[in-house]
């Protein structure tokens, strides 16, 4: 599942082809449904992405946020994560001891839910002066 944001006020669009209500642009970007919050809040805050997934549970959580440059930030990445430098940009992957754990199908479900939510919660403190539209709550299942 996706939702779709405005690729220049990253507001919530209804369809991709749809003009914003917010800027009237009218390109629309598919961003995974755990990540939009997430997306949000970097772009609104002039971190670009270019690129997302919220993991899979059949890949084993390949979870990662591309970067249109490099960036640094104020507060350490949870645990979870690791940040790849590459030659002008980042992208932050979950960390390889992450990857070589074996998990079941329940606990891979449990695993991409965490994975999410405890990158949405490191943007928040990040950026706390720039919250999105609420379109994605994390809660107890």
């Amino acid at each position: 599942m996706y939702t779709i944001l405005c690729s220049k006020c990253w507001s919530v669009k209804e369809k991709k082809a749809d003009i914003c209500k917010i800027c009237y642009d009218h390109i629309g970007i598919e961003v995974d449904d755990f990540l939009s919050n997430t997306i949000q809040i970097l772009n609104k805050n002039n971190c670009h992405t270019t690129f997302c997934c919220s993991g899979h549970v059949n890949d084993d959580g390949r979870f990662y946020i591309a970067f249109d440059k490099v960036y640094s930030f104020k507060n350490d990445l949870p645990k979870l994560f690791k940040i790849e430098n590459k030659e002008d940009h980042i992208v932050i992957r979950v960390s390889d001891k992450e990857l070589e754990i074996k998990r079941t199908i329940p606990e891979k479900i449990d695993f991409v839910a965490e994975l999410n939510k405890s990158i949405y919660e490191w943007v928040k403190k990040e950026f706390p002066e720039k919250q999105p539209e609420v379109l994605f709550f994390f809660g107890d299942r």
